[in-house]
């Protein structure tokens, strides 16, 4: 769209329908508009495959968490494992209860009810 009202400013210049200084501020100021849009651009791209990434990682370690717990011999590593998915376990000695934590409930329970995305 900016680059359309440059080309038609410029067809004003070319016409002689505005002035050639008239003409270059125009066109300056689209210019600079244009490199701030593109730059607001490249921003939100790589927010959007930083999203994309982490969104991969906590999937990832949803579907793996149990084979990934059970290849860790160092206690200290499983609870760290533990810490990251679960808050307030507790074991009564028959029953471990547990709260996931966030994203992993949410995670739970769309596999649940089958509701994915809203």
């Amino acid at each position: 769209m900016l680059q359309k009202r440059i080309d038609a400013a410029y067809l004003d210049k070319i016409e002689e329908k505005i002035t050639e200084d008239f003409w270059k501020y125009q066109s300056d100021k689209c210019l600079q508009e244009k490199e701030k849009l593109t730059i607001k651009l490249v921003a939100h791209q790589k927010t959007d495959t930083s999203y994309m990434q982490n969104v991969d990682i906590v999937l990832e370690l949803a579907t793996k968490a149990y084979d990934l717990f059970m290849r860790r011999q160092d206690s200290r590593d499983r609870r760290k494992l533990v810490n990251l998915l679960f808050s307030n376990s507790t074991f009564d000695g028959k029953t471990l209860h547990f709260t996931l934590q966030k994203p992993f409930d949410t995670i739970l329970e769309c596999s649940k009810d089958g509701k994915w995305g809203g």
